[in-house]
């Protein structure tokens, strides 16, 4: 078992997770937009 492997395996996980993770947040945010100016 090597590490660094491991550790970049987690990394590009983490990375596509935050991704997706703030790109449904934005939109999340965009779609509340239009009720908090009401």
């Amino acid at each position: 078992m090597r590490p660094l492997l491991t550790e970049r395996g987690h990394t590009a996980a983490n990375g596509q997770m935050s991704a997706i993770l703030t790109e449904s947040g934005i939109r999340i945010f965009l779609l509340c937009l239009p009720r908090l100016d009401d």
